[in-house]
């Protein structure tokens, strides 16, 4: 068994490796879309990738850490069966629920269209694929958190990648505008899925619950019971205001401010993933349903995330 200050650097390193390569190649792709698209038809795409983000929290996103969690649990407890079944019979809810947004925003979105004065409805159903993209994906990390592998923060940096290449592919061969940015945008989040899902997922998911059969009892409902009421009561509301803020800031001043809203909330995000809370959560995760471990990590933790965060903060 691999000591937790190795699960931390590990997680740690690769976290900042990730998130380093994204932002990077984030502020590139940022600097095309900017330079080709109006402040205007920048918050625009702000204002659609919200309203998806407020659906996606819709989808049961806000549970995701409790599933998760008892997955890890079961693991450390040799239930792989359970975990399995959990995981299942989250995917087949998840699923369901984003195939049938997609479906609705789809086929509603001239009358979505109608509530904003341009002639958005195309975009809306472009935008409306990442409804099953990212369900998709939150299934896959979770699983992947639960059997300890971090792969799946390299998600955003392939995104990025991807993002990229069409964008250039755009300005050689034909050229950038909103049009082709929210196809790059959709095209590019697709494409990470796929890579996660065939190169990382896949195999992990053989490795670790392939030759395991489910039990037949289910658990999600009961989960939903003992531990849902808490998760939402703490999620759920806070998801959805912050996924809803440009559309107050839309209401309250107008579209270019949204745009200038977006960019000085990435730069704060950028600071906030310097604090090295990835190898905690990783650790925490790993010690799923030992109570005195769990403890003496947590306390330790706090202690000196404190102090750090004051350094940051003074900072």
């Amino acid at each position: 068994m691999m000591p937790l200050s190795h699960f931390f650097v590990k997680g740690e390193s690769l976290k900042r490796l990730y998130d380093m390569s994204a932002t990077g190649i984030g502020f590139v792709n940022s600097y095309f879309i900017i330079t080709y698209l109006t402040v205007f038809e920048f918050g625009l795409m702000q204002l659609l990738m919200s309203f998806i983000a407020i659906l996606d929290s819709l989808n049961l996103d806000t549970f995701d850490g409790m599933v998760t969690v008892n997955m890890r649990r079961y693991f450390n407890t040799q239930n792989a069966s359970f975990a399995k079944r959990l995981f299942w019979e989250n995917a087949i809810f998840k699923i369901s629920i984003a195939v049938l947004m997609m479906a609705i925003v789809f086929g509603g979105s001239e009358i979505i269209a109608r509530f904003y004065s341009e002639d958005v409805a195309l975009f809306i159903r472009i935008f409306s694929i990442l409804l099953l993209a990212r369900a998709i994906f939150s299934l896959e990390a979770g699983f992947l958190k639960a059997s300890m592998n971090f792969s799946h923060w390299s998600f955003p940096a392939i995104r990025e990648i991807s993002k990229l290449l069409i964008i250039v592919g755009a300005l050689l061969f034909y050229y950038l505008n909103i049009s082709t940015v929210v196809i790059a945008y959709v095209a590019a989040e697709v494409l990470a899925v796929a890579w996660i899902t065939v190169f990382v997922f896949v195999k992990v998911y053989r490795r670790t619950a392939g030759a395991v059969k489910a039990i037949v009892p289910p658990l999600l409902w009961n989960l939903f019971k003992s531990q849902g009421k808490w998760v939402a009561l703490r999620y759920a509301f806070s998801r959805v205001t912050k996924n809803a803020m440009p559309w107050f800031i839309k209401l309250l001043i107008n579209t270019e401010a949204v745009a200038y809203y977006s960019l000085a909330l990435n730069i704060v995000a950028f600071a906030e993933n310097l604090m090295p809370m990835a190898g905690i959560s990783a650790i925490l995760l790993m010690k799923a349903g030992l109570r005195e471990e769990i403890a003496f990590i947590f306390k330790r933790s706090v202690k000196y995330m404190f102090w750090l965060g004051v350094i940051f903060m003074a900072g």
